[in-house]
């Protein structure tokens, strides 16, 4: 589930839960205004409207545990598919391939303009695994605020 808290809530054992969404829904996560982390969560970490919780559903004081690696994982992948999408990697693969077919495999004998694009999908590249090592360190130990670019690498912009 997709599920919305307050970033400030997030030091509470049982934070409260403004939304939530299934998987499939598509939402944006500024749906909520600002201030908000977003987290993916399986629903058994959330509890509930009750007597015990004055009807505000909240998450269970174990919800991290009952996560596991789930939210780290979602975030890496969102990062990763804003900044490189999965069908912008294939035709990365497609293109690097046929740059190697056709000019041979050593890259720096490449014409111009297919070192650029290669340069340019290096990076992306690099990217991908940057997030993907600090995934694995967030596993470990789940930061605070998850989804807050202080702990992740720095975004890359739509132009590299």
């Amino acid at each position: 589930m997709k599920v919305f808290i307050r970033t400030g809530d997030l030091s509470s054992d049982t934070p409260t839960v403004i939304a939530c969404y299934s998987d499939e829904v598509s939402i944006k996560n500024n749906a909520h205004g600002e201030g908000m982390t977003v987290l993916h969560l399986p629903a058994a970490a959330i509890e509930g409207p009750n007597e015990t919780n004055r009807n505000v559903p909240r998450l269970f004081a174990k919800w991290r545990e009952l996560a596991g690696s789930m939210p780290v994982e979602a975030e890496a992948k969102s990062r990763i598919e804003e900044a490189f999408p999965s069908f912008e990697q294939l035709d990365a693969l497609r293109d690097l391939m046929e740059s190697a077919m056709k000019y041979g495999w050593d890259a720096a004998k490449w014409p111009a303009d297919a070192q650029q694009r290669k340069r340019s999908y290096d990076e992306k590249w690099k990217y991908v695994a940057d997030v993907k090592d600090k995934a694995r360190e967030h596993s470990a130990a789940l930061p605070r605020d998850l989804g807050s670019d202080k702990v992740w690498p720095h975004r890359l912009t739509k132009h590299g």
